[in-house]
């Protein structure tokens, strides 16, 4: 097996298995809530990584108890699933067209990984402004803009119409991002609200990966294996 394939595959497989860890995470993390429970609606998902139980208001709504006896397993799960976003964007080379608006999307996706890195790492109830500034805004902003530009910026034949994906995704991000910040939560609750900004190029790494899995790993022949993605 060609060891640039090798490379790929782990890639796929961090992309893969991060996503499924973060999300996890998050319901394990939101069950252990008892009183109140965790309300993915109105609850944010910086809520679950909260080190203190305190009233806690957030993005302008009121006041509402946060308690969260998980709170470092969420923390844990915010920085493994950055590391994962990261390694999967510099390992799986093929997905990537040579061009300058794929590097930009590139570094883009790199600096909304590290937005996941800096809120684990910096709880919003710790250090709110680190957790605002180097956390949300980079995911909310270069996550959804980097998202934007993958559709001219990954390579067709790594995944055909799919490459449109994340311009779609990104654009809903966007305008959620717009909709959150002006207090609108078109009846989803700030939670809801948020995750259609934050969510966005997770789950596009999710479907990636899953359409460059299905291809990478199926049973085929070494001539087969060597014009994969990799």
């Amino acid at each position: 097996m060609a060891h640039n394939t090798v490379i790929a595959r782990l890639g796929i497989v961090a992309w893969l298995g991060g996503f499924i860890l973060f999300f996890a995470a998050q319901f394990v993390v939101g069950a252990a809530w008892s009183d109140p429970p965790y309300s993915w609606s109105h609850n944010n998902v910086s809520d679950l990584g909260n080190v203190y139980c305190q009233l806690w208001e957030e993005n302008g709504n009121s006041a509402q108890y946060v308690c969260s006896p998980l709170h470092a397993l969420m923390n844990i799960a915010f920085v493994l699933e950055g590391l994962c976003v990261i390694a999967g964007v510099l390992m799986i080379r093929a997905l990537w067209r040579r061009s300058w608006l794929s590097r930009i999307a590139q570094a883009f996706l790199i600096i909304a990984g590290l937005g996941l890195i800096a809120a684990g790492l910096a709880p919003a109830d710790v250090n709110e402004n680190a957790h605002v500034v180097l956390g949300a805004l980079p995911i909310a902003l270069f996550g959804n803009a980097g998202l934007m530009l993958t559709g001219r910026g990954v390579s067709a034949s790594a995944v055909g119409k799919l490459r449109w994906v994340g311009p779609v995704l990104g654009l809903v991000g966007i305008i959620a991002t717009a909709l959150f910040l002006a207090h609108h939560d078109l009846g989803l609750g700030s939670g809801g609200m948020e995750r259609l900004w934050g969510y966005n190029f997770l789950v596009w790494t999710f479907i990636i990966g899953c359409s460059l899995a299905y291809q990478s790993f199926r049973p085929e022949s070494a001539e087969r294996a060597s014009t994969l993605p990799h």
